[in-house]
């Protein structure tokens, strides 16, 4: 191996492995041509979406333990995993979170805290989940799809991982080499404007949840990326 190489590692979000796309579709693949040539390698952390929650944060924890990596991303439910992980842990690699799911509304908590009682709640289509007009620039109901998908990983990240404010907040304060990239037109992970305010560490993008995957922004997105590693 390259010793001059810095490893990447990619904590990747809810419902991206690409066994469970249609066509394999890997929506990080951006990423991986962007290091293609470059010093940095980049390995990614995955998940399917029926993989126990506490056993994916456990992985995770063993393999960030292994300090094998110089640099941490994470993006979406994996920025969620990475925040619990963060306030458990000091952390002196650089590490940068792409469009975080890390809180909900106080409504949602109270809904979510009765999802395991009403297990047919627990499972909706994508397309009403995380809908492509929410994901892409140029995403609609035509170029979406119905799968099915379950959502007791979501449910349990924000019943058992979902740091308070105060807490979130704290985190980026004594992370020392830790930034946010947030898209100016974020719904599918929204943060709250007062939360926002108080984080001081962050960096907004144009864009939407995935504006790295999208032809409207991936070329704004990646010009702010490259300042930040």
């Amino acid at each position: 191996m390259n010793t001059n190489m810095k490893e990447v590692l990619f904590v990747s979000g809810f419902n991206t492995h690409p066994d469970e796309q249609p066509e394999n579709l890997d929506i990080y693949e951006s990423f991986t041509q962007h290091f293609k040539y470059s010093k940095y390698k980049i390995t990614f952390f995955r998940y399917k979406r029926d993989d126990p929650l506490d056993q994916v944060y456990t992985h995770l924890c063993e393999q960030l333990a292994t300090h094998e990596h110089k640099i941490i991303m994470a993006h979406s439910l994996g920025g969620g995993l990475l925040m619990k992980y963060l306030s458990e842990h000091e952390e002196t690699r650089k590490v940068i979170l792409l469009m975080p799911f890390i809180t909900v509304p106080k409504w949602k908590q109270i809904a979510s805290s009765y999802w395991n009682l009403t297990p047919f709640a627990l499972r909706l289509p994508k397309c009403i989940v995380v809908p492509n007009s929410s994901l892409f620039e140029g995403g609609n109901i035509i170029n979406d799809h119905a799968t099915m998908l379950d959502l007791s990983q979501v449910s349990y990240a924000i019943n058992h991982l979902f740091l308070i404010d105060d807490d979130i907040v704290n985190v980026f304060q004594k992370t020392d080499d830790v930034i946010m990239i947030y898209a100016d037109d974020e719904t599918v992970s929204p943060i709250d404007s007062e939360l926002l305010d108080r984080i001081e560490k962050k960096v907004y993008v144009k864009g939407k949840h995935v504006p790295f995957a999208d032809p409207y922004t991936t070329k704004h997105f990646f010009d702010e990326f490259v300042k930040l590693l």
